[in-house]
């Protein structure tokens, strides 16, 4: 639960449904077993051109923890 109440799950898709992108890193869902049908509606499995072209983009914001 987070500060607020709500679920991480819950949270990401209210995140999602208000025009933000989740992004999941390939390698870190392949070291906990995790494949695209494990990740909630509206998550992206990472990939090199996926990430980068984002990251570079100067218009846009990213968010990690």
């Amino acid at each position: 639960m987070t500060e607020s109440g709500h679920s991480i799950q819950d949270t990401m898709r209210a995140f999602i449904k208000d025009g933000g992108r989740v992004i999941a890193c390939a390698a870190c869902a392949q070291a906990g077993g995790l494949t695209p049908a494990d990740f909630i509606e509206g998550v992206e499995m990472g990939n090199p051109d996926l990430v980068l072209g984002i990251l570079f983009d100067p218009n846009v914001k990213t968010l990690t923890w």
